[in-house]
């Protein structure tokens, strides 16, 4: 797997993400239905998906300032709690395309699906994450 294009947008290269042979075989246990091998890649992952999701609220939102440490272990509880609401099939794309940074083509091909059905699932998973992160902000910006 090569490292993903950096889009045209503003977001900057993207990091080849570093995924190992237990990581395949995880995915491959996911893909077949195995919960505890999904959270786990979510798990050994999700570093990485807090940067992508930071970055994706930073880049919507221009008033977005440094976040201090307990900030961001507030902002991270958030994002875990969202992420771990999200139906299965919608994060599970979020995962493989936002953490794995396999291409729309690839994680479409690992989840069986045709890629209209993979952006379609991404683009809810990342529209319940941003609505979670503005609530969070909400609630931040009135305490």
């Amino acid at each position: 797997m090569g490292a993903p294009s950096a889009s045209s947008s503003n977001r900057g290269p993207i990091a080849t993400p570093r995924v190992t042979q237990d990581d395949r075989v995880l995915v491959a246990l996911a893909r077949d239905g195995d919960r505890a091998a999904f959270d786990e890649l979510v798990r050994r992952h999700a570093d990485g998906l807090f940067a992508v999701v930071v970055r994706e609220h930073a880049s919507r939102d221009r008033s977005v300032q440094p976040v201090d440490r307990a900030e961001r272990a507030d902002l991270r509880r958030t994002l875990d709690a969202a992420i771990a609401a999200l139906p299965v099939d919608q994060r599970a794309a979020l995962v493989l395309r936002d953490v794995e940074g396999l291409s729309t083509a690839q994680a479409a091909a690992v989840l069986g699906l045709r890629e209209a059905a993979l952006k379609s699932r991404l683009h809810r998973a990342r529209e319940v994450l941003r609505a979670g992160l503005a609530d969070h902000a909400r609630r931040r910006g009135a305490s």
